[in-house]
């Protein structure tokens, strides 16, 4: 049998199938039930997570989340009507410039607090370096609090925060 008959075979196609079903399911599971330290409140009514909190919509209705800032590159997030979103795609590099996004970053999370139902969520792949460096910025904003007080409060509440060294060094330059 030739390679070009295996691979022209039903039983790839079918194996195939089977595995992308399997995954599918998989993938919509860990969705649908994100583990408990997906999404932290670090701030009354600001709340850091992942990618995983802000596609699940059980999440989101749990929270009461009405708004969402997204911190990654490519990802489509506008998926539920009832919640306003804002989009800032950043990479977590030595090179990316988060301290351009500061300040709508900021009014953005300020306004929605307007609301005294309001939930923000701001996240990002794991919910640990641009998501966090984005909340503190706006607490940084509120309080006055210096970097490494704000980067602390957050990191009580949620353990795995960890911006990246430029991240940091861009927060201590808005001091």
């Amino acid at each position: 049998m030739s390679i070009d008959t295996i691979f022209n075979s039903q039983l790839v196609s079918t194996v195939y199938g089977q595995l992308k079903s399997k995954y599918l399911r998989i993938w919509n599971n860990y969705i649908a039930n994100p583990p408990s330290d997906a999404v932290t409140e670090v701030w009354p009514r600001v709340y850091v997570g992942n990618l995983q909190s802000a596609l699940s919509r059980s999440v989101i209705e749990e929270l009461g989340i009405t708004h969402i800032v997204t911190a990654v590159i490519g990802v489509d997030m506008s998926f539920q009507a009832s919640v306003e979103y804002l989009y800032v795609p950043l990479l977590d590099n030595q090179s990316q410039s988060i301290a351009d996004v500061f300040k709508v970053s900021n009014v953005f999370i300020k306004e929605a607090l307007q609301d005294p139902n309001a939930r923000v969520l701001v996240h990002c792949m794991v919910g640990a370096s641009r998501s966090a460096t984005l909340v503190a910025a706006y607490i940084m904003s509120e309080t006055g609090f210096n970097s490494a007080h704000v980067l602390d409060i957050i990191k009580q509440k949620r353990p795995i925060i960890n911006p990246n060294p430029y991240f940091r060094e861009q927060l201590q330059n808005k001091e």
